[in-house]
């Protein structure tokens, strides 16, 4: 489909989380490279421009909060979606700012695939 992120990037530092994503997103059709943080996400040499990012908040290193600061900083626009078991209302305006879509733990699959299918209608409509 037009305007379909072209490889989804998992970062999350749970192997088991990471894993299962990575999994059912292979099974709905799309490229998945995942990664267990985000500075190794960002120490990769290239970075697909028409790719989107799924991400948890809390991680060691680096947030996932702090991912589209750091894509800003290399020139990337790419989108970024937000997991999270936190129920912290602050942390999750922060993140519902950041980024194009917030999803709760545990997610909903048809929920992911939701938040993937917006953004390709997104794209399509620029």
């Amino acid at each position: 489909m037009p305007g379909w992120p072209t490889t989804i990037y998992v970062v999350d530092n749970e192997t088991t989380v990471r894993t299962a994503f990575s999994r059912l997103l292979r099974s709905a059709g799309f490229d998945v490279v995942p990664f267990c943080s985000a500075v190794k996400f960002f120490e990769q040499s290239t970075i697909d421009p028409d790719g989107c990012i799924l991400t948890d908040i809390h991680m060691p290193e680096m947030s996932g909060l702090e991912i589209p600061a750091h894509l800003k900083l290399h020139g990337l626009s790419i989108p970024v979606i937000m997991i999270t078991a936190v129920v912290d209302e602050a942390i999750l305006l922060r993140a519902e700012k950041l980024s194009e879509r917030v999803l709760q733990k545990p997610v909903d699959e048809k929920d992911l695939i939701a938040a993937i299918a917006s953004l390709a209608k997104c794209r399509v409509s620029h």
